[in-house]
């Protein structure tokens, strides 16, 4: 199961906020609130984390927009998302935030995402990169421009990592949209840096319009459009960076 949900908190703290630290403490506070024996093992584990975080204003609340996209992680967000909002506080990293409720964007599970896309005709997705998206090219390399192979490579690895084992994607169905992905269009496309763990990180938001030209892959492209707006895009996914939305 996948969800993607917002987590209303009380403005008050200023610019620390937009931390990529914090943005990670307040995430998965907010999973320890659900299951705390998940969340102690997501702090701990090296490898990807099936959540991610972005924050956004309205008024004078922020929201915490969190996604998660396999089974334990969505049980957890959901449970303590309730669990925060109905007491009304958030507890995190030595902090205490005034929880104002919470309200689901979105949810669904790979089967449905898997067998909706068997269905889909072959028309653009424009998406639209909220918060800083880059990807990792190695070392410190980092590459700021929604490339379509790095775009759909970002979601591939997901997808396979935490989908149901018959539903993987094998290299045959990935392979035609290396060369059969266009950007029609790219609107208001910029860069951005963000300071994380004392390196800075440039990265890109915009809205970019993807066709698929392969009957062969229309499904596979159809499939990971609809969970990138649940596993988000690039690095630094857990500190803010990456957020996805379709427009």
């Amino acid at each position: 199961m996948l969800v993607r949900l917002r987590l209303r908190l009380d403005n008050q703290g200023g610019a620390w906020w937009s931390a990529p630290e914090n943005l990670r403490e307040l995430a998965l506070a907010v999973a320890a609130a659900g299951d705390g024996a998940f969340a102690a093992q997501l702090r701990e584990s090296q490898s990807e984390k099936p959540l991610t975080v972005a924050l956004t204003r309205q008024g004078d609340e922020r929201q915490l927009l969190l996604t998660a996209f396999s089974t334990e992680a969505t049980r957890a967000l959901i449970t303590g998302s309730a669990a925060v909002a109905q007491a009304g506080r958030l507890h995190w990293a030595g902090r205490t935030t005034e929880a104002l409720g919470y309200s689901t964007d979105s949810a669904a599970d790979y089967e449905d995402i898997w067998n909706a896309s068997q269905q889909s005709a072959a028309s653009p997705c424009v998406l639209r990169f909220h918060s800083p998206t880059a990807f990792s090219q190695g070392g410190n390399l980092y590459l700021p421009l929604p490339v379509p192979s790095h775009l759909f490579g970002s979601w591939a690895r997901r997808w396979n990592l935490f989908c149901p084992e018959h539903l993987r994607l094998s290299e045959e169905k990935l392979s035609p949209l290396t060369n059969r992905v266009a950007i029609d269009t790219v609107c208001d496309l910029r860069t951005h840096t963000r300071r994380i763990n004392q390196g800075n990180f440039i990265g890109f938001t915009g809205t970019v319009q993807l066709t698929c030209h392969s009957e062969e892959a229309r499904a596979v492209f159809a499939a990971l459009t609809t969970l990138s707006t649940f596993c988000g895009t690039g690095t630094k996914t857990m500190m803010g960076m990456g957020s996805t939305g379709r427009v």
